[in-house]
């Protein structure tokens, strides 16, 4: 599986712009930086993972 900046590489990039609770935003922040990883980086891990367990269940 190619990773987000592969993908990127190849297609471009495009914004996304959407709010979020501040108690949301905080847990997320703070678990990216316990990764050691950008938030966008977390957000991109989060759905690719979600896209693997709907496949999981399809299976």
């Amino acid at each position: 599986m190619e990773d987000n900046s592969e993908v990127a590489a190849k297609e471009g990039l495009k914004d996304m712009s959407f709010k979020v609770g501040r108690g949301f935003h905080y847990r997320f922040k703070i678990e990216a930086i316990r990764e050691g990883i950008t938030m966008k980086d977390l957000l991109v891990r989060c759905f690719e993972a979600y896209i693997r367990s709907k496949s999981d269940k399809a299976s």
